[in-house]
């Protein structure tokens, strides 16, 4: 055996393998010529190679020696904050600005799925029940209801507002503590109402 033999380590390639390189930009700098240069590399070794990167005068050198070039808005090449951004971008996608293509029975099954699994308060019948039993409160359970459901006012806010006379912080936790078992004693009462 040769010295040469021995002493050289023998080529691999790459086929099958994804390499997937993360930068800011595909700029004229030498981050992203390097990255370049990495690719033309990888792709002599059968390596398939994936930029991802904002878009910069190297992305058509880039594909047109056979790499692939993902858009990646990111100021960062830390793993985790790529993650996280990449997590955002997909969400926020293009994927969900799409018009959804139904067919006429696919969207006759869809609107009966719908409307089966719609909540029982969505239903029109049962918002006007409430409606008329909430009319039917009395004057300062309507007020309460008001304050808390609707305007989802604080509960110290709302003591404050039923009970001007409580003005410590003592009193207004009491008065609070009141006013939440009343909400709770006042939601059973609409429930089984509704029953």
């Amino acid at each position: 055996m040769a010295v040469t033999e021995a002493v050289a380590p023998k080529a691999r390639g790459l086929p099958g393998a994804t390499v997937l390189q993360i930068l800011p930009a595909l700029a004229e700098t030498p981050a992203a010529r390097a990255a370049v240069d990495r690719a033309v590399a990888l792709l002599r070794s059968g390596a398939r190679v994936i930029v991802a990167a904002e878009e910069g005068p190297l992305n058509s050198e880039l594909q047109s020696l056979g790499g692939e070039w993902v858009r990646l808005v990111t100021a960062t090449t830390n793993p985790l904050s790529v993650t996280r951004n990449a997590c955002i971008s997909y969400i926020r996608g293009p994927r969900k600005k799409q018009p959804m293509q139904v067919g006429t029975s696919s969207l006759e099954q869809l609107v009966g799925e719908v409307k089966t699994r719609t909540q029982t308060l969505i239903r029109t019948e049962t918002k006007d029940r409430f409606a008329a039993l909430r009319a039917a409160l009395d004057p300062d359970d309507q007020t309460l209801l008001i304050l808390r459901i609707d305007r989802k006012l604080p509960w110290r806010d709302i003591a404050r507002i039923l009970e001007p006379t409580a003005t410590t912080p003592e009193q207004l936790d009491r008065t609070s503590a009141t006013l939440r078992k009343r909400l709770e004693r006042l939601k059973d009462e609409l429930r089984a109402q509704l029953k």
